[in-house]
């Protein structure tokens, strides 16, 4: 979700002046998210400290580092692993790091740590907790049950060392954080039933799931949504069922 904005259209021109197809060019401009994120990371670029609002794109963009187009240069490398141009051809290394080192471009892509420079991001959190207490409410889950395979003998080879994982891209962490019992990392703010107060502390996955549910648990969150209707859905006619309050019940 989301995608690259700014003038990255100006890589097809790429496929008339160098080896590349057309194919290839489709594929720069599907990675440009990863190979700005990477290049920042290991010092291939580097980036501005500082931009007004009102600075143009063109104006508060990275500079990148000598040698970045060089065959064995880590952009290379980059392009080596998220497409299938010729990497070997310094021709085409040269004039591939060239645009990217001077084409004004963004990224917006929902995808990892850099989830919250794409809009989309901030309305789905919220979207999908009023879901899933719709959902406690109207039709709650049968089983909810967290699955956790905790695999003993794990070792530096990446063997997960058992027959099942939690995570299926990568067995030999087995997905530490992702657990019913790990602590979140922030804390949350929720009703103490002891003392009958909201305290902010830090929960387990499962006791931030469990508040929320606020038809087969205890609600302890200190929010209500107003209601839990969806009108654009009604609009092609995707009809929810009503949530009957006490006095209709």
């Amino acid at each position: 979700m989301g995608g690259i904005g700014g003038e990255c259209d100006h890589w097809d021109m790429l496929s008339e002046t160098v080896n590349i197809t057309s194919k290839q060019v489709r594929e720069l401009k599907h990675a440009a998210f990863n190979i700005l994120k990477n290049s920042y990371r290991f010092n291939v670029f580097d980036m501005p400290t500082y931009c007004t609002a009102d600075t143009e794109m063109k104006d508060c963009m990275w500079t990148c580092k000598e040698g970045v187009g060089d065959p064995n240069s880590e952009l290379a490398g980059y392009l080596g692993v998220y497409t299938s141009i010729n990497t070997s051809d310094h021709s085409v290394v040269k004039k591939v790091a060239h645009e990217l080192c001077n084409t004004p471009y963004y990224p917006g892509d929902h995808l990892e740590a850099g989830s919250p420079i794409e809009a989309s991001f901030w309305p789905i959190h919220p979207t999908l907790d009023r879901l899933l207490q719709y959902k406690d409410l109207v039709r709650p889950f049968n089983d909810t049950t967290w699955a956790d395979y905790n695999c003993t003998g794990l070792n530096t080879s990446h063997s997960s060392g058992c027959a099942k994982s939690n995570c299926e891209s990568s067995p030999w962490s087995n997905c530490e954080g992702h657990h019913a019992y790990d602590l979140t990392f922030w804390q949350t703010v929720s009703f103490d039933s002891t003392e009958k107060i909201y305290k902010k502390s830090y929960r387990t996955n499962q006791e931030v799931r469990n508040a929320v549910l606020a038809g087969t648990s205890d609600y302890l969150l200190p929010y209500i949504y107003d209601n839990f209707e969806w009108s654009h859905c009604e609009d092609i006619g995707v009809h929810f069922a009503k949530v009957l309050s006490q006095n209709e019940e």
